[in-house]
């Protein structure tokens, strides 16, 4: 969450007092709403309401306080909103548990967007748990670029899958994380056999540690690996 912002789940609210609690997380730069666990209001009561709200989460939604306090705390999904998260999401404001989803929400004008979400159940000083509150933050940008990079991917392995020669990818500590299919017929290995560590094996054995040791060095200092071996 932004600012590494952490509410501790045991806080209580008694030890403070109500306008000191307020006081206190007003001014945090997530978007907060607090619900009260609707098992301890009605039983029947299939979804928690929103008791409270700070600017930020006004700001976010662009719903008026009116239109938030007293309603459910789902009011911000649509059509696109994963069942499976909604489902995770209000079990975890049912029954006052932890719980983080990353799910699409709507702000007020209809607009979709990328949401993570955080609960945290608040106990009185008897240690029951009575309230929970939802931190709330729009990762819309990350989930684009995160989207962007998956696209990338696709069409680098696309284009490596028909070319005529051998191709792979590492990562920082020089595991083998993608070979394509000429690679893997040059060293006489399957994708998965390939991949990590196991690409070693299809290295001649008299130069194994050799090829090895110079990789893993190149790899750490990030340097151009160009040494001549038998497979």
């Amino acid at each position: 969450m932004a600012q590494n912002t952490k509410i501790n789940a045991m806080f209580q609210l008694e030890d403070v007092g109500a306008s000191s609690f307020e006081s206190l997380i007003k001014h945090l730069h997530n978007a907060i709403v607090v619900t009260q666990i609707p098992s301890l209001l009605n039983m029947k009561q299939s979804q928690p309401n929103i008791i409270w709200a700070n600017d930020a989460f006004y700001k976010l939604c662009a719903y008026c306080p009116s239109e938030v306090i007293g309603h459910s705390a789902l009011l911000l999904q649509g059509s696109l909103t994963d069942n499976l998260s909604l489902s995770q999401l209000l079990n975890a404001l049912v029954k006052g548990e932890h719980c983080h989803v990353e799910l699409i929400s709507y702000k007020k004008d209809g607009t979709p967007f990328w949401n993570e979400l955080d609960v945290s159940p608040i106990g009185n000083a008897a240690g029951v748990f009575t309230h929970c509150i939802l931190l709330c933050k729009d990762i819309s940008e990350r989930k684009e670029q995160e989207a962007k990079l998956q696209a990338s991917e696709a069409l680098f392995k696309t284009l490596s899958g028909t070319a005529p020669t051998g191709i792979f990818t590492s990562d920082a500590e020089g595991a083998c994380t993608y070979t394509n299919k000429r690679w893997q017929q040059i060293f006489d290995l399957s994708y998965d056999d390939s991949l990590g560590s196991g690409w070693h094996a299809g290295i001649h054995p008299d130069d194994r540690q050799k090829v090895y040791e110079n990789w893993l060095l190149n790899a750490q200092s990030k340097a151009e690996f160009d040494f001549q071996f038998r497979t």
